[in-house]
């Protein structure tokens, strides 16, 4: 696991938040949106040990179909295509969806980006993995749920990423990167936390096992994301209907 104590005295830690309030020579807004990072290693890591692949292979995902809901820009989909996998990712937002789109052709992606939603894919196309990274909250999570049952194949993989409900996430999340960071510009509401606990009992109801977790936290005195055991401010894990064991 990461680290979640960092070696810096108490006059650097003052230091660093007398520099966020006055708003000067703050390194970690570019840092701060790099969140996608952490969570593509896991995704890769977990989802070659699911289908119990190499993942140091040259494509280790070959004829896996994916399905990214909520695509944004986070890129992971473009990860997975290079590594075999054949991806379809959506998202509602078509400004956003250009972009990703350009950004993929640009880098060579064979990424197939379409501008629609989860409720207009056909139940008859299956996946065998699915992702849904910052997409659920309180109002689409049991909507999505069931769609992601029509869609993900018996023996699927879905990958969940989020913010959990709780102070400290509310101040890692919303507080400090509006407020002191001043990155107005993040989209995220005290609407769009939700307790982890909702998500895993509505996957509990639906035969999902859950056979990772994995807790991330941003340090604004490093300025670098993390893994951690506490899940209070976000979190990624891996499901199954399958009974399978974590690895680690």
């Amino acid at each position: 696991m990461g680290k979640t104590s960092y070696n810096l005295t108490l006059r650097q830690k003052i230091a660093i938040v007398g520099r966020l309030i006055a708003n000067k020579h703050v390194p970690y807004k570019k840092s701060f949106l790099k969140y996608h990072l952490i969570r593509r290693k896991y995704i890769l890591s977990r989802t070659c040990e699911f289908f119990e692949k190499n993942k140091f292979e040259p494509a280790p995902l070959l004829n896996k179909k994916v399905l990214d809901i909520g695509c944004g820009l986070n890129q992971i989909s473009d990860e997975l295509a290079f590594r075999g996998a054949d991806i379809v990712a959506i998202d509602k937002d078509l400004e956003v969806l250009t972009s990703a789109k350009n950004n993929a052709l640009h880098n060579g992606s064979p990424v197939d980006y379409q501008n629609r939603t989860i409720e207009n894919l056909e139940s008859s196309e299956k996946f065998d993995m699915v992702l849904l990274l910052d997409f659920l909250n309180n109002k689409n999570i049991t909507s999505t749920l069931d769609k992601v049952d029509e869609l993900l194949k018996e023996d699927g993989l879905l990958l969940i990423s989020g913010t959990n409900k709780t102070l400290k996430s509310y101040i890692r999340n919303i507080f400090i990167p509006k407020f002191l960071l001043k990155m107005l510009h993040l989209n995220i509401t005290s609407k769009d936390l939700m307790k982890l606990k909702k998500v895993k009992t509505e996957l509990k109801a639906r035969g999902y096992n859950i056979i990772g977790i994995q807790g991330i936290d941003f340090s604004f005195y490093t300025g670098k994301w993390h893994k951690t055991n506490s899940t209070r401010v976000r979190y990624i894990m891996n499901c199954s209907k399958l009974e399978k064991k974590d690895t680690e």
